[in-house]
């Protein structure tokens, strides 16, 4: 049994990280160790499958080889002459269906495939490379990999599972910045802390919707608890997916295996403590633009305050209904005023009214004839004011 040994081990120490998850260089010279190899000893799919779905053989002797198995010099066969023009186009093909899945996640279309096979040029896997780090698919392909690490969902979970109407730019900004090359180290920043590093940056404060994707029961009564699930994940998906390490073992006793005390758990997750929970937050906008906005929302402000002041009998009833089934901590949160709160009761003020938020939605039924005809009347002109809005 000889096995072909392609090793990696010292590959890419010549080559510093050029950006996010982009050494290029890297790629490259694994896609020629492994095209060379192919096209010197002449291999193909072992076509019976009996030793392994992975197991190559040589042309020409029929001797079995599987990944790892050395071939020394001597016995690498010379190309047969009558079939050497067709394994150069199986080589020159592979190159293509290697290289395109693995940068951009689809297959080769026919064009990349012809166009790889016709190039004669020995720089043919550099020039397919760099075109393919240029295809908006590659980041796309890749920001799923993160995308999963940090559990992204355009819903909330649990019973409800209310759609995130916002998430969709977090998501969105992953994609750009892999296709933009953003160094690592931003990444990550951006991300943990983007609003406070970069805050008159529009894309470091979407950045933050990292710390938003946990899930989360906006349905439910004890948002005390809810708030520490939500601390527990953020701070358990942070160590895994930026450190490499399980920590949520420490938040009951000291880890087992790594050096890491149950105090030191919490001492992490305290960085978290303070994060608040909308579901949108305001980005930075043009002047121009801004003053549009401000010009809009004071035409629509009258319109607004007529509204409020007509449900504001039911909204009081409706509070009253919500509030008291809620725990303690919460229910004290709520009935004290925005500007008296800590920031442990802003967080769960703000956890509780998207309970609040959905079932004022409904107070509609609770209006007779004559009032939904009004207010159906005074939604509309909103709406209309709204449409002007940049």
């Amino acid at each position: 049994m000889k096995r072909v040994v392609i090793d990696f081990s010292e590959m890419g120490e010549s080559y510093p990280e050029v950006g996010l998850n982009r050494t290029y260089p890297l790629v490259l010279e694994i896609a020629r160790t492994l095209l060379s190899s192919i096209a010197t000893l002449g291999l193909s799919r072992n076509e019976d499958l009996s030793m392994s779905l992975f197991s190559w053989k040589l042309h020409g002797t029929g001797t079995s080889i599987a990944p790892g198995e050395v071939v020394s010099t001597d016995e690498r066969l010379s190309w047969p002459r009558t079939i050497g023009v067709g394994l150069q186009h199986i080589a020159a093909m592979f190159g293509a269906t290697f290289l395109v899945p693995i940068l951009t996640g689809l297959p080769p279309t026919l064009e990349q495939t012809r166009e790889f096979i016709e190039d004669p040029s020995t720089d043919a896997h550099e020039k397919l490379v760099h075109k393919l780090l240029q295809s908006p698919h590659y980041g796309e392909h890749w920001a799923q990999q993160w995308l999963d690490l940090v559990r992204y969902s355009d819903s909330e979970g649990f019973k409800i599972d209310r759609i995130r109407p916002e998430a969709w730019k977090y998501r969105n900004w992953v994609i750009r910045s892999l296709n933009e090359d953003m160094p690592y180290n931003q990444f990550v920043q951006w991300q943990i802390a983007g609003d406070e590093l970069a805050p008159e940056v529009r894309d470091a404060r979407i950045a933050t919707g990292f710390l938003r994707l946990a899930p989360e029961e906006s349905n439910g009564a004890d948002y005390t608890l809810i708030r520490q699930d939500i601390l527990n994940d953020v701070t358990d998906v942070t160590s895994q997916a930026v450190l490499g390490i399980t920590m949520g073992c420490a938040r009951c006793h000291h880890h087992k295996f790594d050096p890491i005390r149950q105090e030191e758990y919490f001492q992490f997750q305290a960085f978290f403590s303070g994060i608040l929970y909308p579901d949108a937050i305001s980005l930075p906008m043009a002047p121009s633009l801004s003053v549009m906005a401000k010009t809009v929302e004071e035409k629509a402000r009258p319109i607004r305050e007529e509204i409020s002041q007509m449900m504001k009998g039911h909204e009081k009833d409706l509070f009253e209904e919500i509030v008291v089934a809620l725990d303690p901590e919460t229910q004290v949160a709520l009935k004290t005023t925005p500007e008296n709160r800590t920031v442990t009761q802003t967080q769960l003020a703000i956890l509780a009214s998207k309970q609040i938020e959905r079932r004022r939605t409904k107070l509609y039924r609770r209006l007779n004839t004559e009032q939904r005809a009004v207010y159906d009347k005074k939604m509309e002109n909103l709406k209309s004011i709204e449409k002007e809005k940049p």
